[in-house]
């Protein structure tokens, strides 16, 4: 367990929760998700407990990381 980054394993708030929907939101104005995906995305926002949980709903979207060095370096 010495592996574990406790910061990102650390459980989320409601300020976390907002922010990805934001991110969501975002993702829909830009064109890159529909609006059925947003909605099954943002469904499972409010389920997240921890980091990690709400990085996998937008990993695949432009824009930060919850927590530092979740997204490969550009050229890997």
């Amino acid at each position: 367990m010495a592996d574990i980054n406790h910061e990102y394993a650390m459980r989320v708030s409601d300020a976390d929760r907002n922010g990805t929907l934001r991110r969501l939101h975002n993702a829909v104005a830009l064109g890159l998700i529909d609006i059925d995906e947003f909605e099954e995305r943002s469904a499972l926002v409010s389920q997240a407990r921890m980091h990690s949980d709400l990085d996998a709903l937008v990993f695949d979207l432009p824009g930060p990381a919850s927590q530092p060095g979740c997204q490969p370096a550009a050229g890997d």
